[in-house]
């Protein structure tokens, strides 16, 4: 028998504790409603639009210009897994759900959702008559091709590692019923909440031919592919048939800019509509010139990502030694102008799941030089610690954003003080990205948008497939061990029911994390997005980096 979301809840003494957790959600999916919802209109303004703003007059026409801090990995959704690229075509395409601007989910391909008795099935009922832009029905056997895609060992896809690890099979009794399998236990309401914002499902018929699709993605959202400039901007226009009514405006246009002081001059002059994840040093003059400012806590974690395929880095009493050395609050409060908060294993302290009795690793160089002095490594004349005649001198990779940056340049003259060299290598997002999965680094400053639990379970961003601690291990066997270790707590944890039992799993997972420093934590931060004061209807919630303009609209400037 099935067993509607609130039936499951309730009979599983799950739904006291969704309720108490309410409104803790997680960067990748999020606390599910205890009933099935229904999409509809969006909310009339981004989080931040006023009431006299939300009952004007609409506009039709003109061009929203959004930028984003980066350049994105992959305008196929095949082949994408990060914020950014999601930032750029969460528009052109559509997810099962989505957040609306109280950080609530709501449907977009699915109007409800529900979960079997064994908590293995999962069902999806899905929005009538909605196509892809290419006319192609986006009914349930498209979505099962779009899971055989994603499947697909010949397209690599990230999703399959990530996402998919316990699927058995994806089925279409019907047209408008969609239905996962899966190979053991889910937690409903975090299986439900993997769906929010991603996978986003494409046309079979387009991808069908591969070549052609990576050069003109088809979705079925509410603008369609028009153009798109490497590293530079994607333009999208309406799509006139969109299932939820044609969008007002006539183009929307998604600007790839790294550079800080570029992002503030184009704000400032009004070049741009909306921009995702300002820099904090800005946003009091944001303020000031009338742009409105929307932060939320984001519940996703920066770190120190170690190739622990890398001998150095492989050392646990160089991993220890690193950690000690970063003055993670300093870094916060200056650079981060407090938009942050320490993180000590990898797990947001406001989450349900957290174990406040296992403590990190606090600010004591001291102790790091000791730690390095125990482990036979000896100071040289420049400072920089040895042991046999080889130097303690590592590589460090970042993207090229000012912000990230500056944080490896404070992380590397603390390291230094302890003895240990970093050179850093910048690059752009795509090849960081690259450079990550093929382990070409030692140490990496990484983010990662949904590794903390969510308000009923736990997501996937903690598994070792998700190249953030030990995936590239091909090498080591002590620490493929580790690799191992750490994703059978998280299977576990992710299969098992219980609450107790589950944040019991998730303790040691947390433990495991601090023992061994797979990754190094250092903090949680908010989204800092800004709008200008003409923009309307945008569906922007505060806690996540994506905005929805199916209903955005420009009033005269």
């Amino acid at each position: 028998m099935n067993l509607t979301r609130r039936e499951f809840l309730r009979k599983s003494g799950m739904a006291g504790f969704l309720a108490a957790a309410a409104g803790t959600l997680i960067a990748c999916g999020g606390a599910v409603p205890t009933s099935s919802a229904s999409g509809g209109a969006t909310s009339a303004g981004a989080g931040a639009t006023s009431t006299a703003a939300a009952a004007a007059q609409p506009v039709t026409g003109g061009k929203l210009t959004i930028m984003i801090p980066s350049t994105v990995a992959s305008i196929n959704p095949v082949h994408e897994a990060d914020w950014n690229s999601d930032e750029a075509i969460f528009n052109l395409f559509d997810a099962m759900l989505t957040f609306d601007n109280h950080n609530q989910p709501r449907g977009l391909m699915a109007t409800s959702w529900d979960a079997s008795a064994d908590a293995k099935t999962f069902t999806f009922h899905l929005r009538p008559g909605v196509k892809f832009t290419d006319g192609t029905p986006a009914d349930a056997g498209a979505l099962v091709k779009n899971i055989h895609w994603i499947m697909d060992p010949a397209n690599k896809s990230p999703l399959a590692a990530q996402r998919f690890t316990q699927l058995d099979t994806a089925l279409a009794p019907d047209p408008a019923t969609f239905v996962l399998k899966m190979k053991v236990p889910q937690i409903p309401a975090s299986f439900f909440s993997g769906f929010l914002l991603g996978p986003y499902w494409a046309s079979p018929t387009a991808f069908a031919n591969a070549a052609a699709f990576n050069q003109h993605p088809v979705g079925s959202g509410p603008f369609m592919f028009k153009s798109y400039v490497a590293d530079d901007h994607l333009t999208l226009m309406r799509n006139g048939g969109f299932w939820g009514g044609k969008p007002y405006l006539d183009t929307l246009e998604v600007r790839m800019v790294p550079d800080t002081a570029t992002q503030r001059d184009e704000l400032l002059a009004g070049a741009v509509d909306f921009a995702f994840n300002v820099a904090p040093a800005d946003v009091k003059t944001f303020q000031g010139k009338g742009i409105k400012i929307i932060a939320g806590s984001h519940p996703g974690l920066q770190m120190l990502s170690l190739n622990l395929d890398s001998p150095l880095v492989a050392d646990l009493q160089v991993r220890k030694a690193m950690a000690y050395a970063i003055d993670k609050t300093a870094i916060v409060q200056k650079v981060l102008y407090g938009y942050a908060q320490v993180s000590t294993t990898l797990v947001i302290p406001s989450s349900p799941g957290f174990d406040k009795s296992i403590q990190g690793y606090g600010y004591d160089p001291a102790k790091s030089k000791q730690i390095l002095a125990a482990a036979g490594w000896t100071p040289g004349s420049d400072g920089i610690v040895t042991k046999g005649g080889q130097p303690l001198e590592l590589s460090m990779i970042t993207q090229n954003n000012p912000t990230w940056l500056l944080i490896c340049q404070i992380i590397q003259q603390e390291l230094k003080q302890v003895g240990i060299k970093v050179n850093i290598s910048e690059t752009d997002w795509a090849t960081f990205l690259t450079n990550m999965r093929a382990g070409k680094y030692d140490i990496a400053y990484w983010s990662l948008g949904g590794t903390s639990f969510s308000s009923v379970g736990y997501t996937d961003n903690l598994l070792s497939t998700q190249y953030w601690n030990v995936s590239q291990i091909t090498k080591n066997p002590i620490m493929a061990s580790l690799s191992k270790q750490i994703d059978q707590l998280v299977n576990r944890a992710q299969s098992e029911i219980d609450t107790t039992k589950r944040h019991s799993l998730m303790n040691q997972f947390q433990q495991l994390v601090v023992d061994q420093l797979p990754a190094i934590p250092l903090w949680h931060t908010e989204n800092i997005n800004a709008m200008q004061p003409w923009v309307h209807g945008l569906e922007a919630p505060s806690e996540y980096a994506i905005c929805r303009a199916e209903k955005a609209w420009i009033a005269p400037h």
